[in-house]
């Protein structure tokens, strides 16, 4: 029952998927059929359908959904000013000089201004963007009563 739950989410996304690919699918996500379907089982799930949306041709590991889920997280979902999608970019390890931002801006055809309103759109522009760079990642948040 589980399965399907899964399944479904991942074919509202996608489309249809075979039933050869959906068990190399729950293995690359480190799953199994019988999971309960709890929130972050689907999410993960979700997660994993758009980027292959994203990226069809491209072999999709765990840690790569796990990445565009913190990238999600990160980053304003709805719309946001430049100045406020600059200050989530500074957040990235290590951090992106203002030129990468720009150059980032250009390749993706949503050009980075600080005066700009982005959209939903674009930020997803900007979301794909930086899940392909695999060498920026977001600071994990500090535990609290941790020692720097």
């Amino acid at each position: 029952m589980a399965g399907t739950i899964l399944r479904n989410e991942y074919e509202k996304i996608v489309g249809q998927v075979s039933d050869y690919t959906w068990p190399r699918i729950l293995r690359r996500l480190e799953i199994s059929d019988t999971t309960s379907a709890k929130a972050g089982v689907i999410l993960l799930v979700r997660a994993y359908a758009q980027l292959k949306l994203l990226n069809p041709n491209r072999t999709i590991r765990l840690s790569d959904v796990q990445r565009y889920e913190f990238i999600c997280s990160n980053l304003p979902q709805l719309s946001c000013n430049g100045a406020q999608l600059f200050e989530a970019l500074q957040r990235l390890e290590p951090r992106p000089s203002k030129p990468t931002i720009y150059r980032w801006g250009q390749e993706i055809g949503v050009p980075f201004s600080v005066d700009k309103i982005y959209t939903e759109f674009e930020i997803q522009q900007w979301v794909k963007k930086i899940a392909s760079q695999t060498k920026f990642k977001f600071r994990q948040p500090k535990s609290i009563g941790a020692t720097s």
